[in-house]
């Protein structure tokens, strides 16, 4: 495979933070780790130390009369008669039996007490059998609280920073490099256009070689480095500025070249359909490319026959084709390769407008009719197959209902006439089955 790079961009390594500590960061972080001097005690038992405490004031007591004399109040009693009933109580220690039986002589008179009461000379309570006493109410023993133990602790981070190690994406200034319309417009100034497609997509090209996209602003994304670039922020309106690239690239070129009716796309596979769809697409074997034409690349061993990459033909010859490429470095640059070179997938054909007076073919005349509404061919003469006039035309303007105005076998001198830029249209293919012949 041929495959020589005129001008390159090498492709940055990604830089080890720790190499380079005095490079400014943009995160907004400060670099922290935290460490056991981070961490502590914090209370979580709800209590406060102390809490339950108590101690009697006045208010847990209350006075209260105490008996102190150990008597119990009661009238003095002096047994008298009346405190006995006599009894006879046999003293016979003889059983009755047919030999004996109890007489009078058996027992004796005794007194029995029988009041109930013991004599005492009797106590009623006084003044002095009393005294007043503070006796306890508040039925609470005293203590010291609550105190904290370690059960009234767990360990938790009491630093005020938060946890940040650098990595890449801080040291990208999202700030830098930032383009808008007004740079795009000035980057494309010194573009010559002609209105012919392919020759002013190419212009608009050459005028971009050099470009490199941001080394300050950039994502990390799967381990890699995206930058920022014109071509991402143009295409996505900044939503998604670190984007890849290189279709984004060629987009840009079609758009300001003016070329209409050609879709763009920011992915490479997607765009070979859009442009299949609409009849522009070639594959590699069965086409000659031209400059300004778009070329594929199928770069990627893990997805073959799928575009992964695309770029614009500067200049094709029957052994080589040169290109202008961005994003296989960081910069829009030129490559070589050779015609044939196995990772050149197909080709996007770009229209171009036909040469001026020149012989048109009647197919010519009405595929240019069809492809390119708002140029018109202007026929100045009718010419038979020897060249020979056979009927003047000046004054007839070929239009899409222009179909049989010249025979087959027949040719037309004819000039194309172009219109102001802002008619042209090249970019709509001719509807073949709607061709009378």
């Amino acid at each position: 495979m041929l495959l020589s790079i005129v001008m390159t961009a090498g492709l940055l390594p990604l830089f080890a933070v720790a190499d380079a500590p005095e490079q400014p960061t943009y995160c907004g972080n400060e670099e922290h780790t935290h460490t056991d001097e981070c961490y502590g005690p914090i209370l979580i038992c709800g209590k406060e130390k102390g809490e339950g405490a108590h101690t009697h004031s006045d208010e847990c007591y209350a006075d209260a009369i105490q008996l102190l004399c150990g008597k119990e109040e009661c009238e003095p009693h002096a047994h008298t008669d009346a405190c006995y009933t006599e009894q006879e109580v046999l003293t016979c220690t003889l059983e009755e039996n047919e030999e004996h039986t109890h007489t009078a002589e058996c027992y004796e008179t005794v007194k029995v007490f029988n009041c109930g009461k013991e004599e005492t000379e009797g106590h009623i309570h006084t003044e002095e059998c009393y005294e007043t006493v503070r006796e306890l109410i508040c039925r609470q023993e005293e203590n010291e609280g609550h105190v904290h133990t370690d059960a009234c602790y767990e360990t938790a981070l009491l630093c005020d920073k938060e946890e940040h190690i650098h990595t890449e994406e801080c040291y990208s200034d999202k700030s830098a490099d930032i383009e808008n319309w007004t740079v795009w417009k000035i980057s494309v100034r010194d573009a010559e256009l002609n209105g012919d497609a392919a020759h002013d997509i190419l212009e608009i090209a050459k005028t971009q070689v050099g470009y490199e996209s941001s080394d300050k602003n950039f994502i990390v994304a799967d381990g890699k480095k995206k930058y920022y670039n014109r071509y991402a922020h143009w295409y996505t309106a900044g939503s998604n500025s670190y984007a890849d690239w290189c279709a984004g690239f060629v987009s840009f070129c079609i758009s300001y070249a003016k070329v209409e009716n050609v879709p763009l796309s920011l992915a490479c596979q997607a765009w070979t359909e859009s442009l299949g769809n609409t009849g522009m697409y070639r594959a590699a074997k069965a086409y000659t490319p031209k400059a300004g034409d778009i070329i594929f690349f199928a770069t990627e061993q893990k997805y073959p026959g799928i575009a992964t990459h695309v770029g614009i033909v500067a200049e094709a010859t029957e052994d080589t084709i040169r290109t202008i490429e961005g994003n296989r470095t960081r910069r829009v640059a030129y490559y070589e390769y050779a015609i044939n070179d196995a990772t050149i997938l197909g080709y996007g054909e770009m229209p171009t407008k036909p040469e001026t007076d020149e012989n048109l073919s009647r197919q010519e005349i009405i595929e240019y009719a069809f492809t390119n509404p708002g140029n018109s061919i202007q026929l100045l003469k009718l010419l038979s197959a020897n060249g020979t006039e056979t009927q003047s035309i000046a004054d007839e303007t070929v239009t899409e209902g222009f179909v049989s105005i010249a025979p087959f076998g027949f040719s037309v001198r004819a000039i194309v006439i172009k219109p102001d830029a802002t008619d042209v249209d090249y970019g709509r293919k001719a509807n073949k089955s709607n061709m009378k012949e």
